[in-house]
This record gives C-alpha cells, structure tokens and sequence, in this order.
C-alpha cells in the first residue's frame, strides 16, 4: 500500500499527486512512531524514491524531493547499510540545492536549513559545511527572488538552536546586507523579519550582524511602507531608551545620531511610533516635549556639534541597556558618542 502511494506521490502530476502526498505525511516526522516504521519505509521507498530522485522531469524530481525532505531522517535496518541510505540522502540534499530546478531550489534552501536547525549534531561535518557555504555564498545571491527569499525565511531556523550559533551567526553577518538592501521587497521585509528575532538573543545581537548606519541608511531611503513597519520596530528601543534607564543627555545624543543620518529616516521613525503601538499616548506626548526642548536648546546655543561614530570606538546601540560614560553636561550636545554594553 505505502510502495504504491508513493508511486502515486512521486509520478502524478503535482494536482493529482498532493492527496498521495497527504497521505504519506502521516508516516512522517520526528517521533517513535516514526523510529519504529523507518526499516520499512526505507524499503518501501526504494524502488521509487531514488528513480524519482534521479529523474530527468523536473516535477517527478520535485515530487521524490518533497518526499525525502519530508521523511528525512530514512534509517536503514541493517548496520551495514545504514551508513551508506544516510550518505545518499546526505548527496541528494546537496544536489537539490545544486538543482537547475527553481522550485526544487526554493525548497531546498528553506528545508535542508529546517533540517539542519534539527540534525545539527546527527549530520556530518562536511556535509553541513557543503550546505552553509552553498547556501550563504550562492543561494542568498541567485537571480530568482524565490529562492533569496527561501534563504532568509529558512534561517530564522536556526537562529534560536543553540548547537548552531556560531555558524548561523557567521552566515548571518554574510547575508545580512544584501538581504536589506535587496532590490525586492519582499525579500527585503523577509531578511528584516529574520533580524527581528534576534531582539532579545543572548549571544547574536543585530547591529553586530549588521551596523546600525546600513539599517539607518535603509530607512532613508526605504520607499516600501511595509518594510519601514519592519525597521523601526527593531531600532526603536535604541533610540527611545527608558528614561528610567538613561539620562536626558544620552537621550538628546541618540536622537541626534539618528538626525544626522537623515531627514527621512527620522521623520519615518517618529511616525511609527506610535501606529505601531510602541508607545502610549502619554510617552507620544512626552517624546514631543522632549524634542521640543532639544530643537530650541540647540538652536538657541547654535550647537553644531559632529554626531558621527569614531571608527575606532565600538558603538553599541544595544536594545536592552546602553550606557554613556564621560562627565554630563547640562544639555549640550556632545562630540562623540561612547556607549557601553553589557
């Protein structure tokens, strides 16, 4: 019965193959159930699976695609076999990736992370190095906006596995860039969503992934309305800090900083602000009196002073606590900036 859903799933057409498809999901998926079928469906499997793999037809080739990421892991009974079922499926993975394809492709970049977000540490090495380089130095640059898009949304995978941290935070600072500057939109609004989930992270915070000054330069020039909702929710509590928390001083230095990175990026913050519900009405209103006094002081004592970042000094806005050492001065803009973070 499954030998023939799964010929059913792999050479239908895609209209007619889905309902095989659905059918074998139930066989699917990490639990015991699962462990206890695998010999089974590794023999089921393998008169169709490695033919449909291998197939010459992009959509047979798509459909056995599905079905080896769907069921991956596929452990052979036999030791001796085991090893070697393991490395095929390990070889198929890289060549879906590889794949002239493109839905093959955008799957594939989405789900082989997927995988590996769960299978870090059952994967082997070099297999996984092949998958990262591919991904990050390839596909995060391919000409379809469907497979750049697959790479951002399938590495919110593995931002949050612990066992994966160093290398997911390498390819983070690789993509990171082009993702936000990306011609497409929603490719764009995927690789901010992707930043957004390192707000509050441990050990990757977003503007060592990316400086601050692109992400400003972004909201500059941003002309898409739906990726400005997705910046400034991810620099807001740089550049509205608790005023429980920091001084006025470093408040005015902020909000000076992100100033001198341009008119449109700071009128496109403030705006926000509050349609997004990141304030109440009364910090919207205080925020108000706050800039007025700040626009009125520094036109009244004719400040110009340069709020640029020394290059030498490590500025970190950080979304959790930032700090500004030196000795205060009652309200006066200052020349450099120096913040501290924990």
């Amino acid at each position: 019965m499954i030998t023939g859903t799964l010929h059913a799933a792999v050479l239908l057409p895609v209209n007619l193959s889905a309902k095989f498809m659905h059918v074998l999901s139930a066989f699917s998926g990490t639990n015991a159930e699962k462990a206890r079928v695998d010999g089974m469906l590794v023999r089921c499997f393998d008169s169709v699976l490695w033919i449909g793999i291998d197939s010459c037809n992009d959509m047979v080739r798509y459909s056995a695609s599905t079905v080896l990421l769907g069921f991956y892991p596929l452990i052979d009974e036999d030791d001796f076999k085991k090893d070697e079922c393991l490395y095929k499926q390990h070889s198929s993975m890289m060549n879906m990736l590889k794949d002239e394809c493109t839905p093959i492709r955008t799957m594939a970049a989405k789900r082989v992370l997927k995988i590996l977000s769960t299978f870090w540490n059952f994967i082997p090495r070099d297999f996984i190095k092949q998958y990262m380089t591919f991904i990050v130095d390839v596909l995060s640059r391919d000409t379809v906006i469907a497979v750049r898009l697959a790479v951002y949304e399938g590495m919110r995978y593995l931002i949050t596995v612990p066992a994966c941290l160093n290398a997911a935070e390498h390819a983070l600072k690789c993509i990171s860039l082009n993702g936000i500057n990306d011609k497409n939109e929603r490719v764009r609004m995927a690789a901010f969503e992707m930043l957004k989930l390192l707000k509050g992270h441990r050990y990757i915070r977003f503007f060592d992934v990316v400086p601050m000054e692109e992400v400003l330069a972004r909201l500059q020039i941003e002309t898409s309305e739906s990726v400005r909702r997705q910046i400034v929710p991810l620099i807001f509590k740089s550049f509205f800090p608790d005023p429980k928390r920091v001084d006025r001083n470093e408040r005015m230095k902020r909000i000076a900083f992100l100033i001198k990175h341009g008119r449109i990026c700071a009128l496109s913050f403030h705006r926000l602000l509050f349609p997004l519900g990141l304030v109440t009405v009364k910090e919207a209103v205080e925020h108000i009196q706050f800039m007025t006094i700040l626009v009125y002081r520094s036109f009244s004592k004719g400040i110009a002073a340069d709020t640029t970042m020394d290059s030498s000094t490590s500025f970190l806005l950080d979304d959790t606590v930032g700090t500004l050492t030196g000795p205060s001065q009652e309200m006066s803009m200052p020349g450099q900036l120096s913040f501290l973070s924990t």
